[in-house]
């Protein structure tokens, strides 16, 4: 696995500008905000952590699904055949909603919630009190991306434990 794994993060190195911009893309225009030119970084090497974070995440995404892959099909000469069934179902149905969730989060999820914090800033300004201007800082949207990322697989993941769970308990 360690292997697949450097393998995978070699490649993801060379694209790692294309999969940055995967992940900026969802902030840099949402509705009728004005869309952002830029991001700020004020470290020297903030740019190249964020870069590093980014392909940690990915290869070790890219990692679990190839191990619970493998492990399905280890185990899968000693299964009964309904139990067969059920474990390629459970499979199929975990990617699906991986799948699903993440095609979710980056169209609808995370531009909501970042708009939802940017509104802040707006109410701010037209109450005149103070005068505000966001920056992003391009470490602070990684984070902010990759924190909510996590919990919205968690939660499609805890769909299905609970799905799981309840079958387990209709079965004995």
């Amino acid at each position: 696995f360690a292997f697949n794994w450097s393998i995978t993060f070699l490649v993801l190195y060379v694209y790692k500008e294309k999969s940055l911009f995967i992940i900026l893309k969802p902030g840099l225009k949402i509705g009728n905000v004005k869309p952002f030119v830029y991001f700020i970084f004020t470290n020297v090497t903030e740019l190249f952590s964020v870069y590093l974070t980014l392909l940690f995440w990915i290869s070790n995404i890219i990692l679990i699904i190839f191990f619970i892959y493998h492990l399905v099909n280890f185990l899968v000469p000693a299964l009964y055949f309904f139990e067969y069934r059920f474990v390629i179902n459970v499979f199929f149905l975990s990617a699906t909603l991986l799948a699903v969730s993440t095609v979710f989060f980056v169209k609808y999820i995370f531009p909501f919630f970042f708009l939802f914090f940017l509104g802040f800033q707006d109410s701010l300004q037209n109450n005149r009190i103070a005068v505000f201007f966001f920056e992003s800082k391009i470490e602070e949207y990684l984070s902010f991306f990759l924190v909510t990322y996590k919990s919205c697989i968690f939660n499609s993941q805890f769909f299905l434990f609970i799905l799981v769970f309840l079958l387990y308990i209709k079965i004995n």
